[in-house]
């Protein structure tokens, strides 16, 4: 035995197992280091082995973390393989290419090989697919990031057929792309069974990653489908074990701070997650999260008051997206430039932007949001039919089970039903004040105290005092007497 573990070739297999348990913990740059280390010794004596360390080393680089260089490596990993006898090692190159390529932001790229590896996985048999599961996996996580859902469905349904009961990991893998699929339509409730079911064999199987990428989505659903905030205290805890430069721990982190924005809490450094992702280029952060990571530092500024560093991070949001070129992108990008932009007519059109790129990416949550802002818009400045918007808003919500949403909805309708019953005079100074600002403005011109007014606004009491804080200061008025006679009601009227 000992003859055997001193041979490189057996060193090489023993290589990939341990990288594949680093892996598995969420070390990924140690499970380079050892690849790299077994590479060096087969390379140029066994052709076969080296080819399958470097697709493993491409595999595990291609999310995102190593800027540029997991590109070279799945490109290299494509040309050694392409001529090989294992044609299913080159379509799992193939796989990794379009991951990593999309990871880079070239979407063009990132088509192309996820592309040219389908045509050659869906011409397998159930044998020789059971052989490499994990091609399935990574495929259909690459069209899921490319927003090809139909094409990401086959293939991480297929993968979950084949591996369900006997490789939890890559079950939780498929089951969790499935969920991520859901929550991006709105389907909420099989959303929410596809992510207690990969939680469950995450954790079953030791893959700390997994897990911590599991419980950032059910997060993100809970945030979605509760009308109280959700707990990310669990999550917190999760990314404890993960080292920092993991790309699944940067991606959590974007999570946190957007639930904490929901909740309110506008004390969180984003100086902190920029710093973290590489600085402000945000390089070690996959492309695909970029329109999401600049629109949630926007809304981060935007609660904060500073609208000046606000439209700056919706304006990078607005160039990743076109870089990649992706409908759903675009639609968060727009919803960021509608929430952060100067002008009455700019916050409209943009509102517009997002629900036009919303529908045509089938993405229901975001398509409700655009209703909301459109209807959001257009109510502080007189313009009727807001009720149409706010109808197909409460439409999709009631649907998808968007608990928060609908109080959101609701708080709105209330506030159209008032201005239809007394629209009154509209000051021109409100288009000084950010949307969030306005909406505090008229609560405030209505009598409300700041509890009513978090309570109606879905805030936090300290969000609301930021806001009105800021409204002083942009009125240069030291009463909330002042700030309602500038919006045009009496304070002691409603």
């Amino acid at each position: 035995m000992a003859a055997d573990d001193d041979h490189p070739v057996r060193r090489a297999e023993l290589a990939l197992v341990r990288a594949r348990m680093a892996r598995l913990r969420g070390n990924r740059s140690g499970a380079i280091e050892v690849l790299n280390g077994a590479l060096d010794e087969v390379v140029g004596s066994e052709p076969g082995l080296a080819a399958r360390l470097q697709v493993e080393r491409a595999a595990v680089a291609a999310p995102g973390g190593w800027p540029g260089i997991g590109r070279v490596w799945a490109d290299s990993a494509v040309r050694v393989t392409v001529s090989g006898p294992d044609p299913m090692l080159h379509a799992h190159a193939l796989a990794v290419q379009a991951m990593a390529r999309l990871s880079s932001g070239d979407t063009a790229g990132g088509r192309e090989a996820a592309t040219a590896c389908a045509r050659m996985v869906d011409d397998l048999s159930l044998d020789d697919a059971s052989r490499r599961p994990s091609t399935l996996l990574t495929l259909g996580w690459s069209e899921l990031h490319l927003e090809e859902h139909d094409m990401a469905v086959r293939h991480l349904s297929r993968c979950l057929s084949l591996v369900d009961r006997w490789q939890w990991e890559l079950a939780a893998s498929a089951r969790a792309g499935l969920g991520e699929l859901c929550l991006r339509h709105g389907r909420y409730a099989e959303a929410a069974v596809h992510v207690e079911r990969a939680l469950w064999l995450a954790r079953k199987s030791g893959a700390v990653e997994t897990a911590a990428s599991v419980l950032d989505l059910r997060c993100r659903l809970q945030s979605a489908t509760l009308d109280t905030g959700c707990a990310i205290d669990e999550l917190s805890k999760a990314l404890l074990h993960l080292p920092t430069d993991n790309s699944v721990m940067l991606s959590a982190r974007l999570t946190e701070l957007e639930m904490r924005l929901a909740a309110g809490q506008v004390d969180m450094s984003e100086a902190d997650f920029v710093e973290q992702c590489g600085g402000v280029n945000l390089p070690l952060l996959g492309a695909p999260c970029h329109p999401s990571a600049y629109a949630a530092l926007a809304r981060a500024a935007l609660a904060k008051g500073d609208q000046r560093t606000a439209l700056t991070w919706a304006s990078r949001a607005d160039k990743a997206a076109k870089w990649l070129g992706m409908a759903g992108r675009t639609a968060i990008a727009e919803t960021a430039m509608a929430e952060c932009a100067t002008t009455p007519e700019e916050r409209l059109r943009h509102a517009a932007g997002a629900l036009a790129a919303a529908e045509q990416a089938g993405h229901l949550p975001a398509v409700a949001q655009a209703f909301t802002l459109i209807a959001r818009e257009q109510m502080p400045h007189g313009v009727r039919g807001t009720a149409e918007a706010l109808t197909r808003a409460d439409d999709l919500a009631t649907l998808m089970g968007a608990r928060r949403m609908t109080r959101r909805i609701n708080t709105l309708r209330a506030e159209t039903e008032r201005a239809d019953s007394a629209t009154p005079p509209q000051s021109p100074l409100l288009d000084g004040l950010t949307p969030r600002e306005r909406e505090v403005a008229v609560q405030v011109s209505r009598g409300r105290t700041n509890r009513q007014i978090a309570r109606e606004l879905g805030l936090s009491h300290k969000t609301v005092e930021t806001h009105l804080s800021r409204i002083f200061n942009k009125f240069e008025v030291s009463s909330r007497a002042a700030v309602a006679a500038r919006v045009g009601h009496d304070a002691s009227s409603d």
